[in-house]
């Protein structure tokens, strides 16, 4: 049965949902995402909201000069830090009464950041949670989305992933009433015969 911890780094806030035995066990929610790191870097560099972010994701898709990235990734050390606290808080409330699964999958835009894969890569945090193995941290993708086809190719990135996770809940709901509205049809004509 499957089990795993998937990461959604938003713009406001990070969700870790706890997936054990193929089934939904929890979530939990802190606030701290990417807006933050936003913040930090606009204000360690001097500049506004908008072009720290064009910075932000410029710096997440590897398209700065080294001294350039070199500089971000200085700015981000704490604030990964301070973010990687609110995860290991927040496993270590599913972690109470059982094993952790090893597999992390990442997601939303935040995760693209360089710092957030290396600090959750890191063996120093995971020492004070009872993980079944080693930890493996990869990024869930477009193309791991059952039920979902994207013609158009856009759907590339870990930030792609909500939306296509709630379209994919959708559908599985409409599937379902459609079907329990055929049910209850049939047991009505079968009451009224």
């Amino acid at each position: 049965d499957f089990s795993a911890i998937f990461v959604d780094i938003g713009g406001g806030t990070t969700d870790i949902a706890l997936v054990r035995n193929g089934g939904l066990e929890g979530t939990k929610m802190f606030a701290l995402g990417g807006r933050a790191f936003t913040k930090r870097l606009a204000a360690e560099l001097g500049v506004g909201f908008e072009e720290a972010e064009a910075f932000k994701i410029r710096y997440a898709e590897g398209k700065l000069g080294k001294d350039v990235a070199e500089k971000i990734e200085k700015i981000f050390v704490d604030d990964c830090g301070v973010w990687l606290s609110g995860v290991e808080l927040s496993l270590a409330e599913f972690s109470e009464n059982d094993l952790l699964p090893n597999k992390i999958f990442l997601c939303g835009g935040g995760s693209g950041l360089p710092g957030i894969k290396k600090a959750l890569s890191s063996l120093q945090w995971v020492k004070s949670l009872p993980f079944a193995k080693e930890v493996e941290v990869s990024f869930l993708q477009p193309k791991d989305v059952v039920n979902i086809f994207d013609e158009t190719k856009e759907l590339r990135d870990p930030q792609d992933i909500t939306p296509m996770g709630l379209a994919n809940l959708v559908l599985e709901t409409v599937g379902e009433e459609k079907v329990l509205a055929g049910i209850l049809r049939r047991a009505v004509k079968m009451i009224q015969k």
